[in-house]
């Protein structure tokens, strides 16, 4: 069977249709992607979260130590 190859003007309208496609993706998409400063402002915020509750943990940590050792020496 001899497969005739497409012609150019229809390979050009399946890749204008692709990239209208593609297109349509993207604009969908965009509106719920993050900006730099969401990124920025997400990355401080872990690290508040993060060296808060490192403070916190230890402070616990550091209190029922004291409580147990008081205990202890009783």
């Amino acid at each position: 069977m001899n497969s005739v190859p497409p012609l150019p003007e229809d390979r050009l309208r399946n890749v204008e249709i692709d990239v209208a496609s593609i297109k349509a993706r993207l604009d969908a998409e965009l509106p719920h992607l993050a900006a730099k400063s969401d990124v920025e402002r997400m990355g401080r915020l872990l690290i508040m979260w993060t060296v808060g509750t490192g403070l916190v943990g230890t402070s616990i940590i550091s209190g029922i130590a004291f409580a147990a050792i008081r205990f202890a020496s009783n």
